[in-house]
């Protein structure tokens, strides 16, 4: 549990969940910017241009980005389509490797075996790239609404991947583990996929389907509920699965699915902060 790291290893949590919070806000402006291409003072001008050059000089460093270049490239000229990355994709890798990173994390904390944390991180980092770029070939702007619909698939099978491992190594009291199994792909991979629907239903209202790129806020709203599932399906579980060496809180936030819900509530919380921010600034013509 967070509660019960050593010194040393809560410090550098909380050094990388910092990070993570102000990185995952940044990209989740920078996806909301890039679908509804509203104005932008010369600060958040700067701020985003800065940042956008940044992941992508990561990216290029590590050689994910030439490596995807290539491939869309080659699959270009193979079937005659052209397969080019927006930049939104950058963005929701970015929101999606960080919410699977620290919801992994506790997979560490419970101390599962190392090759089931290794495959998971692993898998869950393919997933991001694999969703992401697929959202990046189709614009915000597409009516068919792919740019989103494909990242919230990437939670979705994030989730269906991740139950059998978790129904193995952290087994529910009193559940065979076929029910434990069917326990987390219900209330995750099926209800992100529910979410999913329901974030995307919500936009259909004439009122919104006439906004252009309010397939950005789809996303948005598909975040927030995500956070709420999460704490309501754990704070459930902590009192169904009552471990009384433990208190109650320390239970609901050893859960991964909760840090990575109150990660994305700060990270929304400060996005909504350069949003208004950014509103002000340019009101005063700056």
């Amino acid at each position: 549990m967070g509660s019960q790291l050593p010194p040393r290893r809560r410090r550098y949590f909380v050094d990388f969940r910092a990070i993570s919070i102000l990185f995952t806000s940044l990209s989740i402006f920078g996806f909301v910017h890039a679908g509804l291409n509203f104005g932008l003072s010369r600060a958040f001008e700067l701020l985003l241009s800065v940042y956008n050059e940044s992941l992508s000089f990561v990216l290029k460093l590590t050689q994910i980005e030439p490596a995807l270049r290539f491939i869309l490239s080659r699959l270009s000229k193979i079937f005659d389509i052209d397969l080019d990355l927006h930049e939104h994709w950058r963005h929701s890798f970015v929101v999606m490797a960080l919410y699977f990173a620290i919801d992994l994390r506790s997979y560490v904390d419970r101390k599962l075996p190392l090759p089931a944390t290794i495959s998971s991180a692993i898998f869950g980092v393919l997933i991001a790239i694999a969703f992401s770029v697929a959202s990046g070939i189709y614009s915000l702007a597409d009516p068919i609404r792919l740019a989103i619909v494909l990242p919230i698939a990437g939670f979705v099978l994030y989730e269906l991947a991740k139950a059998p491992v978790t129904a193995t190594f952290v087994p529910i009291v009193g559940l065979s583990w076929l029910q434990t199994y069917l326990y987390y792909t219900i209330n995750y991979g099926v209800f992100n996929a529910a979410l999913g629907f329901a974030s995307v239903k919500v936009f259909e209202a004439p009122q919104l389907v006439k906004l252009d790129g309010s397939g950005a806020l789809i996303f948005v709203a598909f975040l927030i509920l995500l956070c709420l599932r999460n704490v309501l399906v754990s704070a459930f579980k902590a009192t169904w699965k009552r471990n009384t060496e433990i208190s109650w809180w320390s239970q609901f936030f050893g859960s991964g699915s909760v840090r990575a819900a109150v990660n994305i509530v700060y990270a929304l919380g400060l996005c909504a902060l350069y949003l208004m921010s950014n509103a002000a600034l340019k009101a005063v013509g700056q």
